[in-house]
């Protein structure tokens, strides 16, 4: 990496919380520590969860240098305001490379704000650099799956698809999270020597510390004897909340006994406490807000099963990275998605627990049912997910796949 930056583009950043500013801080921290190149971070001043805040223009963290860019603030409340802030830090992100950006440097781009490869594109038919793309979604598939739109809609967002695939094209690597996406991007045109497959990692410690998921349990009210059934973090637009509903009802008369909690926030999120209030389930629900990192090693041990989703018409263009988190917590887990996916699969093959079909509240029940009446079996699942974390998806290792591709080596950055 000699002679170059590592020059990072994402909309948030520490000392932000969000997942995306989270695993970009561990990777940014970690180039920056081998000392072999000068890594920048090039941020917008937002804060994901409050609008309201910003941060300095010019910082340092444990060696990174950060700058953060002028965007508007309007949040993520309105379609309106959120398009304005899309569109104001791409244009401060693109005004950056035109300035700044050199032959040498890489410069990788995540998926935040979406499409950001197209002004990447742009720039660099202009001042030439070397671009990775970091997929963490694919737009706009994610918005013509999850948005009813008229014809034209959806025609102007297949166009901007093709737009987007050049701007992969462009790219010297391009690095997806599972093998749904990889085989996507394959299908339309992508070469597969430049798709590279480095999943996202746990963010939370692996070292453990704080405290002890007992005394989470008493904080939060739950007690010691409920058995818990745990969601944790963003439950959004791309995830199903109604079968854990439909499989609560069928713990309706064991309130008490069953428990199923969930820590984070999102849409999702508000809606199923809406929902179980309505239907007279709110015993059987305990809602809390995000913890924060340093409670999240403990927070993800509270539950004894962990249930996460994805909606079947997003499979190809998103995944749950919240998946590591419970397999470094040594939980089983329950998916909610496409019985075909990658995932489902996984999850089967490593006998690490369930795969239900989206709206399958009572094959969802059945899965709770089994492993409550199996404390061995429920053991084992857990052992066996802690050792697939080990394997695919530990921080160092995942880190260290990171930095061989951005030194180059084999790998299409080479010179």
């Amino acid at each position: 990496m000699s002679g170059g930056r590592l020059i990072f583009l994402n909309r948030f950043f520490w000392p932000d919380q969000s997942a995306t500013a989270q695993l970009l801080t561990d990777l940014a921290t970690r180039l920056a520590s081998e000392g072999e190149a000068e890594v920048l971070v090039v941020t917008s001043r937002l804060d994901y969860a409050d609008s309201r805040r910003s941060y300095a223009a010019r910082e340092e963290k444990e060696g990174v240098r950060i700058r953060r860019l002028w965007s508007t603030r309007f949040g993520r409340g309105r379609l309106p305001g959120r398009v304005l802030d899309y569109l104001t830090i791409y244009a401060s992100f693109f005004l950056f490379l035109l300035r700044e950006a050199r032959p040498e440097d890489r410069v990788v781009l995540k998926t935040d704000p979406p499409l950001l490869t197209v002004p990447g594109m742009l720039a660099r038919a202009l001042r030439p650099f070397r671009m990775v793309a970091w997929c963490q979604d694919l737009f706009p598939e994610v918005a013509m799956a999850g948005m009813r739109l008229p014809g034209w809609g959806q025609a102007a967002l297949r166009c901007l698809a093709k737009v987007r695939d050049g701007s992969l094209r462009r790219a010297e690597a391009v690095v997806v999270l599972g093998e749904d996406m990889q085989r996507y991007l394959e299908r339309r045109g992508l070469p597969r020597e430049r798709l590279h497959i480095i999943p996202n990692w746990s963010i939370q410690r692996e070292e453990g510390g704080g405290p002890e998921p007992l005394e989470l349990r008493r904080r939060w009210g739950i007690g010691e004897e409920p058995f818990v059934v745990g969601y944790s973090g963003n439950l959004g637009r791309a995830h199903d909340h109604r079968t854990v509903l439909a499989a609560a009802r069928e713990f309706s008369e064991e309130a008490g006994r069953v428990v199923f909690l969930c820590v984070g926030g999102g849409h999702g999120y508000e809606r199923l406490q809406r929902e179980a209030a309505e239907e007279g389930l709110s015993g059987l629900f305990h809602f809390q807000a995000y913890v924060d990192r340093a409670e999240l090693h403990a927070s993800l041990r509270v539950p004894e099963v962990h249930w996460f989703s994805l909606r079947p018409a997003l499979t190809p263009y998103l995944y749950p990275s919240k998946f590591a988190g419970i397999l470094q917590a040594g939980r089983p887990v329950i998916f909610v998605g496409k019985a075909s996916s990658a995932i489902a699969a996984m999850t089967e093959a490593e006998g690490i627990g369930s795969a239900v079909e989206e709206g399958d509240g009572s094959g969802f029940a059945a899965s709770v049912r089994a492993l409550l009446a199996d404390p061995a079996g429920r053991r084992e699942a857990g052992r066996r997910a802690y050792a697939l974390w080990e394997r695919d998806f530990r921080r160092r290792d995942r880190l260290q796949d990171w930095s061989a591709l951005l030194k180059g080596g084999e790998g299409p950055c080479s010179a």
